[in-house]
């Protein structure tokens, strides 16, 4: 495992339309310098593990697919800048 993350997400409950803040937690392991996959996981949801797959083009962008088996799959282009 080369990273854990912790970190605040919204969840959104489809029934009721509102959203409310709660804690995830991803797992991330590397097959190579520029290819992850991981496992991530909203907790005090009820919600299936998501397994996802990182590909870094660079340092700024990332391409992340996801899935969580059942009934949902995204594509994600992600922008980070670090300072």
């Amino acid at each position: 495992m080369s990273e854990l993350r912790v970190y605040p997400t919204l969840v959104t409950e489809a029934t009721r339309d509102i959203s409310v803040l709660g804690l995830a937690a991803e797992a991330v392991f590397d097959i190579s310098e520029d290819f992850s996959v991981s496992l991530s996981r909203i907790f005090a949801a009820n919600e299936f593990f998501r397994y996802n797959a990182i590909y870094r083009i660079n340092d700024q962008i990332i391409l992340r697919g996801s899935t969580n088996l059942d009934d949902e799959s995204r594509a994600l282009i992600e922008y980070e800048s670090r300072f």
